[in-house]
Protein backbone atom coordinates (compact mmCIF):
# COMPACT_ATOMS: atom_id res chain seq x y z
CA UNK A 1 0.00 0.00 0.00
CA UNK A 2 1.67 3.53 -0.74
CA UNK A 3 1.80 5.90 1.72
CA UNK A 4 -0.76 8.40 -0.21
CA UNK A 5 -3.53 5.56 0.42
CA UNK A 6 -2.18 4.84 4.39
CA UNK A 7 -3.04 8.80 4.35
CA UNK A 8 -5.86 8.97 2.62
CA UNK A 9 -7.41 5.50 4.75
CA UNK A 10 -6.36 7.64 8.11
CA UNK A 11 -8.00 10.83 6.51
CA UNK A 12 -11.62 8.93 5.94
CA UNK A 13 -11.06 6.79 9.19
CA UNK A 14 -11.90 10.22 11.42
CA UNK A 15 -15.07 10.32 9.16
CA UNK A 16 -14.88 14.08 8.11
CA UNK A 17 -15.42 13.38 4.12
CA UNK A 18 -15.90 11.06 1.44
CA UNK A 19 -13.21 8.83 0.13
CA UNK A 20 -13.52 11.18 -3.93
CA UNK A 21 -12.33 14.10 -2.11
CA UNK A 22 -8.63 13.01 -1.65
CA UNK A 23 -6.66 13.43 -3.95
CA UNK A 24 -2.59 14.24 -4.15
CA UNK A 25 -3.44 18.06 -4.35
CA UNK A 26 -6.43 18.26 -1.99
CA UNK A 27 -5.65 20.64 0.54
CA UNK A 28 -6.81 20.12 4.26
CA UNK A 29 -8.06 22.97 5.13
CA UNK A 30 -8.99 25.20 1.88
CA UNK A 31 -10.63 22.06 0.33
CA UNK A 32 -11.31 19.86 3.72
CA UNK A 33 -11.98 22.41 5.78
CA UNK A 34 -10.25 21.00 8.34
CA UNK A 35 -10.00 23.05 11.75
CA UNK A 36 -6.84 22.96 13.89
CA UNK A 37 -8.69 19.81 16.20
CA UNK A 38 -8.52 17.58 12.93
CA UNK A 39 -5.43 18.28 11.66
CA UNK A 40 -4.14 17.39 15.39
CA UNK A 41 -6.02 14.11 15.68
CA UNK A 42 -4.54 13.58 12.09
CA UNK A 43 -1.18 14.11 13.21
CA UNK A 44 -0.96 11.52 16.41
CA UNK A 45 -2.98 9.12 13.78
CA UNK A 46 0.09 9.14 11.32
CA UNK A 47 2.59 9.26 14.12
CA UNK A 48 1.19 5.72 15.04
CA UNK A 49 0.54 4.44 12.01
CA UNK A 50 4.19 5.06 10.92
CA UNK A 51 5.75 4.79 13.60
CA UNK A 52 7.46 8.12 13.32
CA UNK A 53 8.04 11.25 15.33
CA UNK A 54 7.17 14.18 13.68
CA UNK A 55 7.95 17.77 14.06
CA UNK A 56 4.27 19.90 15.26
CA UNK A 57 5.48 23.01 14.18
CA UNK A 58 6.67 21.27 10.44
CA UNK A 59 3.73 19.46 10.80
CA UNK A 60 1.44 22.05 11.02
CA UNK A 61 2.73 23.81 7.71
CA UNK A 62 1.80 20.99 5.70
CA UNK A 63 -1.66 21.43 4.17
CA UNK A 64 -1.71 19.32 0.84
CA UNK A 65 -1.79 15.68 1.25
CA UNK A 66 1.09 15.63 -1.28
CA UNK A 67 2.92 17.17 1.41
CA UNK A 68 2.31 14.84 3.70
CA UNK A 69 2.55 11.99 1.97
CA UNK A 70 6.32 13.45 0.87
CA UNK A 71 7.12 14.41 4.54
CA UNK A 72 6.09 11.24 6.26
CA UNK A 73 8.30 9.23 3.08
CA UNK A 74 11.07 11.58 4.09
CA UNK A 75 10.81 10.94 7.80
CA UNK A 76 10.61 7.27 7.50
CA UNK A 77 13.70 7.10 5.71
CA UNK A 78 15.71 8.95 8.59
CA UNK A 79 13.95 7.11 11.20
CA UNK A 80 15.59 3.39 9.32
CA UNK A 81 18.52 1.83 10.75
CA UNK A 82 21.49 1.15 8.72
Amino acid sequence: MTTFNQVKDLILAQGIVSRVAILLETDLVLDLNYKPVDRAELFRMIQREFKINLDPEEFTSLTRIEQITHYIQESRQITKPC
